[in-house]
């Protein structure tokens, strides 16, 4: 009987000995799991904000072309406004001859 109870106490220390050895394991494997939930938080955190960057620098892209369209239009609308002037004045200047004398 000592021996039987010698085995299961000798037995119940090695189960006792694998189950600390699992539960080392756990833990180790419980902080790997945390570290890389960290990492992917921080990259996270970093990629909203690059999006967040992008979203301004589209924006002034979008104002600055906004912009520049304005002013093509107010330049097309000048160049139209000086072609229609220089005709107006060729048309003034049609209408006198100048003598073959003066030239």
């Amino acid at each position: 009987m000592i021996e039987t109870s010698v085995e299961r106490a000798r037995r119940g220390a090695e189960l006792a000995a694998r189950v600390d050895q699992a539960l080392g394991e756990i833990g180790e494997s419980t902080n790997q799991v945390k570290e890389l939930l960290t990492t992917i938080a921080e990259a996270s955190s970093a990629e909203a904000k690059g999006i967040a960057d992008i979203s301004l620098n589209v924006q002034a892209l979008d104002e600055v072309t906004t912009r520049t369209a304005g002013q093509t239009e107010e330049m097309a609308a000048a160049a139209e406004e000086t072609a229609s002037q220089a005709a107006s004045l060729r048309d003034i200047a049609n209408r006198y001859k100048v003598s073959d004398s003066l030239c």
